[in-house]
């Protein structure tokens, strides 16, 4: 019976083995397919060790959660392009909304002009604007944008075009007149002008027409687009803008050239509002300039307590400092109490009004001014701190 079993396990093992097969050693095993959408995504763009020294406070750094596929920058590209996540940089319309200066801003274009009932737009372009490869951007451009609009359904303002326009024809190299079915007094508006997130981007005819597809088209970081940065990198963990020396805009007058000469755009991955406040003490830090997005359930007041020589010290109270970069955007520093030996941080549900003004607080009114201020008589220092101490573990 021994010998039975000791031959069954012998005879398992060999089969077992059989199957597995150990490959001769000078044969590498042949990579599994990963499934699609698993495998990471290789970078396209300039190897970061390439890349041209840019001075820090000539760069603008901002946190931001980036999703959509690597390469893609191709605004016709259905599915996958996305207007946000810096393809702005790389885009513009023909006109611009001026949020808080509430009027239209000329562009691509340098008027767009109703006739008396609004069945009719005539536009006229900037003689000067260009693509990023040095072709012209003319009337030719905006027909093809246009059309493609009304004719692909799988494009984003099909429907707009469909309910609204009539036909469209170019005069000349600079002049575009579009017809309405019906009178359409706020389609330059809500259709052709960049606002809110909305507005539809003129795209270069003498790129798109030779694709078959154009919403398979992925665009890639050589497409050519009329924007003032270059995107130079991108891949799984940033994205990199390069200021184009050549922009037509400052040539036509529209603008100066703009002092912010690289954006990066770091992917602090993730769902909008998540390690947010990792995100957040790290643009304190000075990694970022600007971040995606704090929510107000994680935008919270922060106190850091720390203790010096025995004796409870306080710092000033920073004030609201501007970034160091040229993007000139204030930031507020978050207010900090600094005392002595571990730095205990904790979330204050509010901070009093002596803390929260800008202007410096002695140590003693800091101390007094929190759990001690409660009741309508504040407590007397010495008895205060205990109170203090008390406060700051229950609320960390």
């Amino acid at each position: 019976m021994k010998k039975f079993k000791l031959l069954s396990m012998l005879m398992l093992v060999a089969i077992v083995a059989s199957a597995c097969g150990t490959p001769a050693a000078t044969q590498a095993p042949a990579a599994s397919q990963a499934p699609a959408g698993t495998a990471a995504p290789a970078p396209v763009g300039t190897q970061v060790s390439s890349l041209a020294k840019v001075a820090r406070e000539d760069t603008v750094i901002l946190g931001w959660s980036i999703s959509s596929p690597i390469g893609v920058t191709n605004p016709w590209a259905v599915p996958g392009y996305t207007h946000q996540e810096g393809n702005v940089f790389l885009w513009e319309a023909l006109a611009y909304y001026g949020i808080f200066a509430s009027k239209e801003i000329p562009w691509l274009a340098d008027s767009m002009e109703y006739n008396a009932d609004f069945t009719q737009l005539t536009i006229k372009l900037n003689k000067d604007a260009a693509w990023s490869d040095g072709q012209p951007l003319t009337s030719k451009d905006v027909l093809f944008t246009f059309n493609g609009q009304l004719t692909n359904d799988k494009l984003p303002y099909h429907s707009s075009f469909d309910q609204f326009v009539k036909d469209m024809s170019a005069p000349d190299d600079q002049t575009v007149i579009v017809n309405f079915k019906i009178p359409a007094p706020r389609f330059k508006y809500e259709v052709l002008t960049f606002k809110f997130d909305t507005g539809i981007p003129i795209v270069p005819e003498h790129a798109l027409s030779k694709e078959a597809d154009v919403t398979a088209f992925v665009g890639g970081l050589d497409m050519p687009h009329s924007g003032p940065y270059n995107l130079i990198l991108w891949d799984a963990n940033q994205k990199i803008y390069d200021l184009r020396p050549d922009w037509w805009a400052v040539k036509a007058g529209k603008i100066a050239q703009p002092a912010v000469k690289r954006i990066v755009m770091v992917n602090i991955g993730g769902q909008v509002g998540q390690n947010m406040d990792t995100v957040i003490q790290r643009e304190v830090n000075n990694e970022f300039d600007a971040i995606l997005d704090v929510r107000a359930s994680v935008a919270k007041p922060r106190l850091m307590v720390t203790s010096i020589g025995g004796r409870t010290r306080c710092g000033r109270i920073l004030r609201p400092r501007r970034s160091t970069t040229r993007m000139s955007a204030a930031r507020i520093v978050i207010p900090s109490i600094v005392t002595r030996s571990t730095k205990l941080s904790m979330m204050a549900p509010r901070l009093p009004r002596s803390i929260r003004s800008r202007s410096t607080r002695t140590c003693r009114r800091l101390l007094t001014a929190m759990p001690c201020r409660q009741s309508s008589r504040p407590m007397p220092r010495r008895q205060c701190r205990p109170v203090l101490r008390i406060w700051l573990k229950q609320n960390n």
